[in-house]
């Protein structure tokens, strides 16, 4: 009898503390949507969205975001008298790393589609070559160590993919293009 009553008293408790917890989950995982969409200008993912039409077009966009806050951590790293230089130059490295993610998820979807992006991909190529020295740049500093190398290594992934995609996407095309005078 006893156990009976401490097993339904458990599946109370669990029936009560399940449902509380689902409520709860959502909230983190929204708190941090919202911190990632703050990372661009409101602006800047308006032109996003306006160009989910154009593939291509939307990379570059990604791209010359990457590149602004390049140029905003050479900037900081070259004026000493930046007031929070450490605490700048860590959310940088941070929106650096967010930024080269959602392209790479950007890509990744294009992919599949098999959109022609091997114009941009050329362009992601040559300009993600010369991005670990930009992020190497600053001297090393304790409060955003981590996100440096977090930034480095989303930005040698980025390049890494780009240039296996560019070869994958060159070899579709050639096929392609093979087949279709093979057809004619």
């Amino acid at each position: 009898m006893r156990l009976r009553c401490l097993s339904i008293l458990w599946f109370a408790i669990w029936a009560c503390l399940v449902p509380a917890l689902l409520v709860c989950v959502p909230s983190p995982l929204a708190a941090m949507q919202r911190q990632q969409r703050d990372v661009l200008t409101d602006q800047q993912t308006e032109d996003l969205r306006q160009a989910d039409d154009d593939p291509p077009e939307k990379a570059k966009l990604y791209l010359g975001y990457l590149e602004e806050r390049l140029s905003e951590i050479h900037r900081l790293n070259t004026d000493p008298s930046a007031d929070r230089r450490a605490a700048e130059i860590h959310n940088l490295f941070e929106e650096f790393t967010r930024l080269s993610d959602e392209l790479q998820d950007n890509l990744d979807s294009f992919e599949e589609q098999h959109f022609d992006l091997r114009k941009a991909l050329k362009l992601i190529v040559e300009k993600s070559e010369k991005w670990p020295a930009a992020l190497n740049e600053p001297k090393p500093n304790p409060e955003y160590e981590f996100s440096r190398k977090s930034a480095l290594e989303a930005a040698q992934s980025l390049y890494q993919d780009t240039v296996k995609m560019l070869d994958d996407e060159n070899q579709y095309f050639a096929k392609l293009k093979k087949d279709k005078k093979k057809g004619s």
